[in-house]
């Protein structure tokens, strides 16, 4: 399982536990015994899931920065003025090539694609617009 899985395990399970705190009991003098205060579970959850997607998103753009300056890498070594347009990601990927494994989206982008020099992932609301 990876890094930026398991992750999302923990926080999702960390949720799960706050939610279930539905009623938090708590003794204050001189009130009427005890007072019902608020769960964190309704306030938690959405700045968790914010906070996943974030994260999402920041690994996805360090997975196209890997693949940015392989890129720039490529046309350097090979004395290019710029990257071949019938070239892809997959032409920079291998064990002896500028990256070691293929990078995957952790929002289940299928694919990472070059456009003028740029990776883009294939999902839209990950990539700037070009």
């Amino acid at each position: 399982m990876s890094a930026t899985k398991t992750t999302l395990l923990i926080i999702t399970i960390i949720a799960l536990c706050v939610g279930c705190l539905v009623t938090v009991y708590r003794s204050v003098p001189g009130a009427y015994g005890r007072v019902s205060s608020l769960s964190f579970g309704p306030v938690a959850l959405p700045w968790i899931e914010i906070g996943v997607h974030t994260a999402s998103v920041n690994t996805c753009n360090e997975n196209r920065r890997q693949i940015d300056s392989a890129v720039q890498q490529y046309i350097i070594e090979n004395q290019l003025d710029q990257f071949p347009a019938e070239l892809g990601v997959l032409d920079l990927v291998g064990p002896d090539a500028y990256i070691q494994r293929m990078p995957r989206c952790p929002d289940g982008g299928k694919t990472y694609t070059i456009v003028n020099e740029r990776s883009v992932c294939s999902l839209p609301e990950h990539s700037p617009k070009l």
